[in-house]
């Protein structure tokens, strides 16, 4: 039983070790970290610097209404009250969940860099996808690369997104209001989302279809397309413009 006994204990040791988690959490409890390992600096000047690694790394600010997660971050946040993001940066394959008064939005790319104030941003490298929610639609994107312009805080209006850009080829799928199931699909170089204005812009070889339950064809070969949103997110009109009909 010995013999069996000591191989066992090394392997629950070596499981515990394994599984040693580094956290952190501020002095208001609106800031917390989970990650395998990392640096926690308290600046004089009400900032803290934190590098953080893991398999992944999960930092989640209450107050932005923002969590990030990635293989490696590295955040300067202001202390002074409750603790917000001043910059934060994360590499090998993000993913910013963000929250609102009524939806949130999932943003994922291979890596990205949050700036805060007044007008919060995320740039965006790689593989970029935006899955903007709230409880009556889901709108989603994808790019090669781009910029996303955030609600400020954790109750801004709707999914907590405001404005989005990628470049492509980029792609838009939402559903179209008065059908039961209708879905429109466009696809393009460029694209805008425009959420407070209710607006999505493609240009650069536009193609835009709907699926089988939508009452819209197909459109391929164009310059412009431009979707009006109604107040539920839904494509209530689309235009679709080729040369000096535009």
């Amino acid at each position: 039983m010995k013999r069996v006994a000591l191989p066992l204990l090394v392997a629950v040791c070596a499981l515990a070790i394994a599984r040693q988690v580094f956290t952190y959490r501020d002095k208001s409890g609106s800031l917390t970290v989970r990650a395998r390992s990392g640096l926690v600096e308290q600046q004089a000047n009400n900032r803290v610097h934190l590098e953080l690694r893991g398999s992944p790394v999960v930092l989640t600010s209450s107050t932005d209404g923002l969590t990030l997660n990635a293989p490696a971050i590295v955040c300067d946040a202001i202390t002074k009250g409750k603790t917000t993001i001043e910059k934060a940066v994360g590499t090998g394959g993000l993913t910013a969940l963000k929250s609102a008064a009524s939806g949130n939005t999932t943003i994922t790319s291979s890596s990205g860099s949050y700036t805060a104030g007044a007008q919060p941003k995320l740039i965006l490298s790689g593989s970029v996808k935006i899955v903007d929610r709230t409880t009556t639609r889901t709108t989603t994107i994808t790019g090669r690369n781009g910029t996303a312009l955030l609600e400020p805080g954790s109750k801004g209006p709707g999914s907590g997104l405001r404005r989005a850009t990628l470049s492509g080829p980029v792609r838009v799928e939402a559903v179209q209001q008065n059908t039961t199931g209708g879905r429109i699909i466009a696809t393009g170089s460029r694209l805008e989302v425009d959420n407070v204005a209710h607006v999505v812009t493609l240009t650069g070889n536009v193609n835009v279809t709907g699926n089988q339950a939508s009452t819209l064809g197909e459109l391929h070969g164009a310059d412009k397309a431009v979707l009006v949103l109604n107040s539920k997110g839904e494509v209530s009109s689309v235009r679709v413009s080729q040369g000096a009909s535009q």
